[in-house]
């Protein structure tokens, strides 16, 4: 409709499939707060409005009347001062060129000597736009911070999901935009003297974006970065003195520096440090720093720790809350495919091949259709599991013809 604004489109097609707030809210896997600020004029995201436009059979009219709309705004923020840009700019060179080696002439004589915003959009595709989205969001967000902070935690959510299904170079390129702006969202935030809470939503959404890099640098194979990431992740958690995050964070460094292959006396230190920031956390943090410590004592050779930890990760699960467990297309959530994942490792590594067996074939048949890592993952533990039954020559078959559908896939 001529003049129409996607909120209004996004309500108009939500009727259209009788669907409430709350209907549309769990079918995009979004908090019912997020679709309402969708309908009431928050902006949107071009992949959330692609999501939605397919999710309600829109035909793309959804899609089409939020890039009209970005590109009004856009324009807005084109109009702005030089000295606005200039901030910009100078944010994202320091994010993306780093403090260590280049002195401030130095920074502006690359941001400057590329063309400004411009040159640094061909340096970094979409970031200069994208800064330029968050920081107009964040200026009319002024009188509203918490419209903000209630983006911020949207758009980690949606993380949650893409984490697992996106490839890491193109994951990457979302990631630098956004942590460039939860940095410009912090800044803003203290010096605009807003709501402590605010603040420490913020550096909340900023710990697990760090921790999504981090994960993401590793996966791209840039292990130095990585750790820098970890570090910065914990630190931001810690600030924010949210437990809960504080122990997720921690949890999952455990278990992604298994695979990072870090020396197994750091992870397990890591893993101690993680327990004791752990007291009084609730359930649903615990299980990534259970699982790391389960994975960790089984790579050390301590069975009988090993098997404790899985009873004890049985018995966190078992008290979870449904919102933690029912969703397995989140890295936030613990369905119970981790579960056994994490089962398959231990006993896999402790050549318990019987008990794997179970859990691999469980694991395999709760995975969702989208999900190609954990798959792949498991098939490798297969053939540990073949090379530990002494038959060595299947063994490697296995893990050769699994990497070789993983690449070509």
């Amino acid at each position: 409709m001529s003049g129409e604004t996607f909120g209004a489109a996004l309500k108009r097609w939500r009727d259209t499939r009788q669907l409430s707030v709350r209907d549309l809210a769990a079918k995009a896997h979004y908090g019912k707060s997020h679709i309402s600020g969708l309908e009431n004029g928050r902006l949107v995201r071009p992949e959330v409005a692609g999501q939605l436009d397919e999710l309600l059979q829109a035909g793309g009219e959804l899609i089409a009347l939020a890039e009209a709309e970005r590109q009004a705004q856009l324009s807005q923020v084109g109009n702005a001062s030089a000295g606005s840009a200039r901030y910009y700019a100078n944010l994202a060179t320091q994010l993306l060129m780093g403090p260590e080696g280049r002195n401030d002439m130095q920074r502006r004589t690359f941001v400057f000597g590329a063309g400004g915003m411009a040159g640094l959009s061909l340096a970094a595709p979409t970031l200069a736009l994208e800064t330029a989205r968050h920081g107009l969001t964040l200026a009319l967000a002024e009188q509203r911070a918490d419209v903000a902070v209630d983006e911020w935690q949207a758009i980690v959510t949606e993380y949650g999901y893409t984490y697992q299904t996106t490839a890491p170079a193109e994951l990457l390129d979302l990631l630098i935009v956004d942590v460039l702006g939860i940095q410009y969202a912090i800044d803003h935030q203290e010096q605009s003297n807003a709501s402590e809470n605010n603040v420490r939503e913020l550096r909340r959404a900023g710990a697990l974006l760090a921790a999504l890099m981090a994960m993401t640098v590793a996966n791209l194979g840039q292990m130095r970065h990585a750790e820098r990431w970890w570090r910065s992740a914990r630190s931001i958690a810690q600030q924010s003195g949210d437990i809960e995050t504080v122990t997720w964070v921690r949890g999952r460094e455990a278990v992604r520096a298994i695979y990072e292959q870090r020396p197994l006396g750091l992870i397990l230190r890591l893993i101690t440090e993680a327990e004791s920031h752990a007291h009084n956390a609730p359930a649903r943090a615990l299980p990534e720093l259970i699982s790391g410590k389960a994975q960790a004592l089984a790579l050390a050779g301590r069975a009988d720790d090993a098997t404790a930890a899985l009873q004890q990760l049985a018995d966190i699960y078992a008290a979870l809350p449904s919102d933690a467990t029912a969703d397995r297309d989140t890295i936030f959530a613990w369905a119970d495919d981790r579960v056994r994942f994490t089962e398959s490792f231990v006993y896999s590594q402790l050549g318990q091949v019987e008990q794997a067996a179970v859990a691999q074939a469980q694991a395999l048949a709760a995975y969702p259709a989208s999900y190609r890592r954990g798959p792949a993952q498991i098939e490798l533990q297969r053939a540990l599991c073949l090379v530990q039954s002494n038959d060595i020559t299947s063994g490697i078959r296995h893990a050769q013809n699994v990497m070789v559908g993983f690449v070509t896939r």
